[in-house]
């Protein structure tokens, strides 16, 4: 039987994370989004998605409370907002990689070792107060992101705005909820519902990727999630694919309406973050190559890749935001007057937005 065209399968994802048809809330945008950047590219990343548009006091405000996004550090993706039930499964998958790695190999051990020094000497400030990133030098820096990684640490925004700088304090209560969790294997099941969700129709491979599981805990985890999440057949696809079982059934009878809805989105999008083919797996092969992620990371951490321009949920260019210079974007193909009317008014919406509420964030890489 035919599977689900990839034609198909890339609208869903567009609409999915709502860049066929705006968000009506944050709230709403959240909930079927991947991770977004704990940084400058999160405002952008929710401006393009949600209607009204949202203050930056309002995209804050989700952090503030930690009631509802948590920054912290996922080894493999970097610095990333998550909801809160995910910290300690992230820092369970990270604190029984490393301990299984470090049975197997001499160097691991002897970077869990230096951790472990480095750590002597931050915990003790940690525990008296929050330490702001610009007390600690880049290699204290470094550990703390890995100590973030496995729950032993966590990261809030100093003055509350997403700029990237970061005070630390210790966490004791995600640590012992972690070590709770990496005794038994129920957190790569937490995981792989809120992967699958946000991300599917996604192979086992992809959850591996996302998550930093390793290649067997992740098709083990798929496997005994069989009551909830079906195998889906693609067109020509060679690899199994799996969803929601309530998502495969809508899939199946998906049908995209038009959609002029234009986004700039960041190099760190939550589309970056849903799987290693970033934004290629909204576009077809001849655009993909034009729009893929670097495929190494640095320091544990998603490198930048470009800027993606995108009408009706496809990638139609790339954009630059040189310092001091207004939004240059690159159209990849012809556009119609249609296109580049969208596209224009985003971009002018955008720079005026940055330059009126977040005048630190123009020109910054990350974005």
């Amino acid at each position: 039987m035919r599977g689900v065209p990839w034609s198909t399968v890339r609208q869903w994802r567009a609409a999915r994370q709502h860049l066929l048809e705006p968000a009506s809330t944050l709230r709403g945008a959240l909930e079927a989004l991947p991770p977004l950047a704990a940084g400058p590219s999160a405002y952008l990343s929710l401006w393009a998605r949600v209607r009204p548009r949202p203050t930056a006091r309002e995209v804050e405000a989700l952090v503030a409370k930690r009631e509802e996004l948590v920054p912290h550090f996922v080894h493999g993706l970097g610095d990333v907002l998550v909801p809160p039930p995910l910290v300690a499964p992230f820092a369970a998958v990270r604190l029984y990689r490393v301990r299984r790695d470090a049975r197997r190999s001499r160097r691991v051990r002897g970077e869990e070792l230096a951790l472990e020094k480095a750590a002597a000497d931050l915990l003790p400030t940690l525990s008296e107060r929050l330490t702001p990133l610009n007390e600690v030098g880049s290699q204290a820096r470094d550990a703390l992101d890995q100590l973030c990684s496995r729950g032993r640490v966590a990261k809030y925004p100093e003055a509350g705005a997403l700029d990237g700088q970061w005070s630390y304090a210790l966490s004791p209560a995600v640590e012992a909820e972690a070590e709770s969790h990496a005794a038994g294997w129920s957190f790569l099941e937490d995981l792989g519902l809120h992967f699958l969700t946000v991300a599917g129709p996604a192979t086992r491979d992809d959850f591996a990727w996302w998550s930093g599981a390793s290649g067997a805990a992740a098709r083990r985890t798929i496997e005994e999630m069989a009551g909830s999440v079906e195998e889906v057949d693609l067109e020509g696809g060679r690899q199994a694919h799996f969803m929601i079982e309530e998502d495969a059934a809508r899939l199946r009878r998906f049908a995209a309406g038009p959609s002029d809805h234009a986004a700039l989105l960041p190099s760190l999008d939550p589309v970056r973050f849903a799987g290693r083919a970033g934004f290629g797996a909204l576009a077809g092969p001849r655009v993909a190559a034009r729009v893929a992620p670097p495929a190494r990371r640095r320091g544990g951490a998603l490198t930048a890749g470009p800027r993606v321009a995108l009408v009706g949920g496809s990638p139609v260019g790339t954009w630059d935001w040189p310092a001091g210079a207004a939004i240059d974007v690159h159209p990849i193909g012809l556009w119609d007057a249609a296109r580049a009317r969208a596209v224009e008014a985003e971009r002018e919406g955008l720079e005026g937005w940055v330059e009126a509420r977040l005048p630190w964030a123009a020109g910054v890489r990350a974005l």
